[in-house]
């Protein structure tokens, strides 16, 4: 008899330390209220069939058995590499449903089945497993996917995300006055990213300097939060975003945005990549 659940996926973002965080740095991640749901079918054959309504997707059957890419090339690679890593998998069907890019899309489809698969056939998997797994689809799939962002769909929690000896650090804060707005700007991390590898390569010194900067601004930020300490944590974010004007990241349309912000009242405002889009996320006036 087939089972039938809901898994939604929190979208995850990074507060403070992004573009860092992907050369070694800690970085502070944070949920939006912002889901993605899935509604999951069991199958007893190792099949998967996707609809994606937003997408105009409807009923479309993978054979993740065979090496060969469908139209939904993707979606095809996201399963063959899960299906791969983790034979124990069931067969599903899925229907997401939701606005995202498709660096979401590698994350909501990954963590929600893998979720899925917890409740429907009771298989085990850690934090930093999911993680890893949803990372090494983003790089197959030459997808640019941040691991502290995944962290936040996986747990549903705010985290400090760290590469080294110290992991992931779940913050369990149960509310933070964040709202993005002005998100209408095309997304374009795997461009910057490539434009702060080349100044990091060149100008090595310089920009680990930034990154130490940034690494401190976490460390104040998880204080910040813990404490309730909005208006410090907007603080934090102002100055992470100067931060990332001297690595040249942002534009002049960003640079509006955030100044409007502040004339609005906000505690602080800072560019973030939200998947699809890039835009502003400000920390409203503290609340009690």
């Amino acid at each position: 008899m087939p089972q039938t659940l809901s898994v939604s996926v929190l979208r995850g973002i990074v507060l403070l330390g992004d573009i860092a965080v992907e050369f070694g740095y800690p970085a502070l991640a944070v949920p939006l209220q912002q889901t993605i749901t899935a509604e999951v079918v069991s199958l007893s054959q190792k099949r998967v069939r996707i609809s994606l309504p937003e997408q105009g997707v409807s009923q479309q059957q993978l054979d993740i058995t065979t090496k060969t890419s469908p139209v939904l090339s993707d979606i095809h690679g996201i399963l063959r590499i899960l299906y791969d890593r983790f034979p124990a998998l069931p067969g599903m069907e899925l229907t997401i449903t939701g606005d995202y890019g498709r660096e979401e899309m590698v994350t909501i489809l990954a963590v929600a089945l893998l979720k899925a698969s917890l409740k429907l056939v009771n298989l085990k998997f850690n934090t930093q497993e999911m993680v890893d797994a949803v990372y090494q689809i983003g790089e197959e799939l030459q997808c640019t996917v941040s691991k502290p962002a995944v962290a936040v769909s996986v747990t549903g929690q705010s985290l400090v995300y760290q590469e080294a000896e110290n992991g992931i650090q779940v913050l369990r804060v149960r509310r933070i006055p964040l709202q993005i707005v002005a998100g209408d700007t095309l997304s374009n991390a795997e461009t910057v990213l490539t434009q702060v590898k080349k100044q990091h390569k060149h100008h090595r010194q310089e920009v680990e300097a930034l990154f130490g900067q940034v690494a401190r601004l976490v460390e104040e930020g998880v204080v910040a939060i813990k404490r309730r300490q909005w208006v410090e944590l907007g603080n934090l974010c102002n100055y992470h975003q100067k931060l990332l004007n001297d690595l040249g990241i942002g534009s002049d349309i960003i640079h509006q945005q955030c100044i409007t912000a502040h004339l609005a009242g906000a505690a602080g405002a800072k560019m973030v990549d939200h998947g699809k889009y890039v835009g502003v996320i400000l920390l409203s006036k503290p609340f009690k």
